[in-house]
Parts: C-alpha cells; sequence; structure tokens
C-alpha cells in the first residue's frame, strides 16, 4: 500500500521519513476519515520496523499534490536518540577517546 522512501535526521531531535503511496488508496482512507490510523499506526510501525525510530505522534505534512498517481508524505517524529548510522559502524566519541555502546 505504501512505501519507505528514506529516513534521516533533521537536527539533534528530529527525524523526517519520507513515504510514498497510491494516490487512489490514499484518497479512499482520507474519504472513509482514517488518515491518522495511517499515519499514526500503520506507517509509524513500519518505520520502527525498518529503521528503529521511535516513531510516536507524527507531524504529518500530506499537503503535496500527487503526480503520476503517486502522493509523497513526509513524517517527522521527535527522537533524540536515532542514529542513522547501520549497526555495523562503530561509534566513537572522540573527545573522550573511547567507543560509544
Amino acid at each position: 500500500m505504501f512505501k519507505i522512501e528514506s529516513v534521516y535526521r533533521l537536527d539533534s531531535e528530529l527525524v523526517e521519513c519520507k513515504v510514498t503511496i497510491d494516490a487512489k488508496e490514499w484518497a479512499k482512507v482520507r474519504n472513509a476519515g482514517q488518515l491518522g490510523m495511517l499515519y499514526g499506526v500503520d506507517i509509524s510501525n513500519a518505520i520502527y520496523k525498518l529503521a528503529g525510530v521511535k516513531a510516536s505522534n507524527p507531524t504529518v505534512d500530506d499537503s503535496a499534490k500527487a503526480r503520476n498517481g503517486i502522493k509523497l508524505i513526509a513524517l517527522t517524529y521527535v527522537d533524540r536518540e536515532w542514529t542513522d548510522a547501520p549497526d555495523n559502524v562503530i561509534r566513537v566519541d572522540f573527545t573522550a577517546r573511547r567507543r560509544v555502546a
């Protein structure tokens, strides 16, 4: 139904996720009055499973018009701890000269 396109850090507190969805499917969900469930439950759970972002209470920007039948949605989450580095990267605190757990 939807596809997570990107997950990246905006600043020290915010993580933004871009999601694409078929415009007709999005319109059906909107007309049924279930956008909150789509954004707050379905997409947020998928983002948590995929990237490990503490995905709850997103700020949503769905004002972009659909292009070629695809709607772009931007969801912003507050997560100070999330890092966009993969698990196999060794994190280092260079000022203390030690690895970060």
